[in-house]
């Protein structure tokens, strides 16, 4: 009876669609719709052939492409905030500015895009976005749980534009799977229901209202092989959706996000393109309806910018592919607004490496990695003040800083802090068992096996002897020389994104007594680089054990006297005596570019004898 029904609607339906899906003139119509995805804040120019070609770029191709084109439609795939410091300092106010530019009617809802809100902020921080910059945002299947709203769409779901004469509809869901990518402070009082599930309802419905195109902009994991054209296939939970939605009608044209790599191909009927990330490339949709109803779409990437695979060029015919570009002058303007008030607060030097470091290749991005968590434990243990046995975090919560090798020496800029850290991820500490983090540092739990979890602080080997503690079976793990003992509690600490679980499938439930600091890791790396450059170094002073810190000071004397007579003679550095007591006073080179005055100072107290 079931299966009779659903034949039933299906013929209704489909006589439905081919009642007049032509304009009302009975002409054919074009369509272009126009598009970036998983823009990701990405607003400054590369200056490389093959990097980002910046908003100004993008602004401008854009703006050329839809002047010549019938019918245009812009819209943004989600992700489109997070990422750089010129979009975060300003929480995403130059983006939507550039989404404005460009004519963005539509955006998807990318997990990132949660990053800045929690529950008692969502609907400002979306609905201010909205207005900046002038678009709606669309998801069918994100939900509010918290009473008062429960079952009610988080977002509006789906919307219908006529275009030539043609009602034309989109809609937007997400993989649900993104939901463990993101914060747990971020995702209270939302739920992701089955991304399948829900585009087939929105289908169904849009069609019901008439919608003689419908256009899926498609948060969901797809899959393609290079050199991405027409003749490789879709593959993975994308081409699934766009499948079980053609019982309905179908989607006519989809373009995509989440995964940084291109799609541009068929699934059926259905034209697929995702345009990467950072703008790198456009997205194209030549959707045309003909005078007899029938619906067709041609997919096709635009680069502004050359993409390689070895020595071939995916994208982009020659090295002045994106010097090619038109550059939106009045974008440019408002970009080198932003960008020459932020110099001064994102370039000027906060503190010292330590280490040569860089995010690759491995040995250089492991020492990175490294640092970045002994900088977060740092913090803890030596100005937040809590007594911190280790911190873990994910691999991909590290982000890029670039190929270029920061040398130990090096000053360390605001800028390269937030490229360290661009999600609003804050810390949290908890105690946890010895077992428990045996099994969390070898990849065993209820999520299966990962291999993305790092550590700072608890000595491991791995029997697979991977000098760059790769998840597996574990041959030993002390802690300050003791191993670690399956009943003992230790003090653990991560970020909120992976705390209490499942961030990335990691599962850190087995975690009690947490506290939340309520800190940023990027405040964590800011305030742990200020700290230690107005720490002492190599001293030889009885009672007094040195503090470690990567500056050029060192001061080396044969007496005490002879020791503060030196120092004295620093700037940063301030000697008095008074009742048997030597305090020295070490002021860093370098501001707090968040707090009043801005400079940062230790105390040292010697009892003299």
């Amino acid at each position: 009876m079931r299966k009779l029904l659903a034949a039933v609607l299906s013929l209704c339906l489909a006589l439905s669609l081919f009642g007049g899906l032509a304009a009302a003139d009975g002409t054919a119509v074009e369509i272009n719709l126009y598009g970036i995805g998983d823009f990701g804040g990405g607003l400054d120019d590369s200056g490389k052939p093959t990097g980002n070609p910046g908003g100004a770029r993008i602004v401008g191709k854009m703006k050329e492409l839809t002047a010549q084109a019938v019918n245009p439609l812009v819209v943004a795939g989600g992700t489109s905030y997070t990422g750089s410091a010129i979009s975060e300092t300003n929480h995403g106010e130059l983006v939507n500015a550039m989404y404005k530019a460009m004519g963005v009617k539509y955006a998807a809802v990318g997990n990132h895009d949660f990053d800045w809100s929690d529950v008692n902020t969502r609907d400002a921080v979306f609905s201010g976005w909205e207005e900046q910059g002038g678009f709606k945002f669309l998801n069918a299947n994100v939900y509010w749980t918290t009473e008062e709203r429960g079952a009610e769409h988080t977002f509006l779901p789906y919307d219908i534009v006529e275009i030539a004469g043609v009602k034309v509809g989109i809609f937007s869901v997400i993989d649900e799977g993104n939901m463990s990518a993101i914060s747990n402070v971020n995702k209270e009082g939302i739920e992701m229901v089955s991304c399948a599930d829900e585009a087939g309802k929105v289908v169904r419905e849009l069609r019901n209202e008439g919608a003689q195109v419908v256009i899926g902009l498609l948060h969901v994991y797809g899959a393609q092989d290079a050199p991405y054209t027409v003749e490789q296939p879709i593959t993975a939970n994308l081409a699934n959706l766009i499948a079980d939605c053609e019982e309905w009608g179908g989607i006519d044209a989809v373009f995509g996000s989440q995964t940084t790599s291109p799609m541009c191909g068929m699934v059926g009927k259905t034209a697929v393109v995702k345009a990467q990330n950072f703008g790198k490339l456009i997205g194209h949709l030549k959707i045309t309806v003909a005078a007899d109803g029938t619906v067709s779409a041609e997919p096709e990437l635009i680069p502004l910018t050359q993409i390689k695979a070895g020595d071939d060029n995916l994208f982009g015919s020659d090295e002045t592919t994106r010097e090619n570009l038109p550059v939106d002058a009045e974008f440019k303007a408002l970009y080198d607004t932003y960008n020459d008030a932020l110099a001064i607060l994102m370039d000027a030097p906060r503190g010292f490496a330590d280490v040569d470091m860089s995010f690759e290749p491995d040995d250089l991005k492991f020492a990175y990695q490294k640092w970045y968590l002994r900088n977060n434990l740092y913090y803890l243990n030596n100005i937040y003040g809590e007594h911190v046995d280790a911190y873990f975090h994910q691999k991909g919560g590290i982000r890029n800083i670039g190929s270029e090798v920061i040398h130990a020496g090096d000053t360390i800029s605001l800028r390269t802090l937030y490229a360290s850290a661009p999600f609003e991820n804050y810390i949290y500490t908890f105690s946890m068992k010895g077992a428990d983090i045996k099994n969390l540092l070898s990849g065993s739990g209820k999520y299966g096996e990962y291999a993305s979890l790092l550590q700072y602080g608890f000595d491991v080997v791995y029997e697979s002897g991977d000098p760059y503690e790769g998840n597996g079976p574990i041959a030993s793990i002390t802690l300050n020389g003791e191993p670690v003992e399956d009943e003992k509690v230790y003090r653990i600490a991560t970020n909120s994104f992976l705390f209490p679980g499942p961030g990335d499938g990691i599962d850190m439930d087995a975690g009690f007594d947490a506290t939340h600091t309520n800190v940023l890791n990027r405040t964590a790396l800011l305030k742990s680089i200020l700290h230690q450059s107005a720490n002492l170094t190599d001293l030889e002073i009885p009672g007094l054990e040195p503090a470690f810190c990567p500056t050029v000071y060192e001061y080396k004397a044969d007496s005490l006297d002879e020791y503060a007579a030196g120092a004295n003679g620093e700037a940063n550095v301030d000697i008095a005596k008074a009742d048997g007591v030597l305090t020295i006073t070490v002021t860093s080179p370098f501001t707090d570019p968040y707090t009043e005055p801005g400079t940062v100072q230790n105390v040292y107290k010697v009892t003299l004898k």
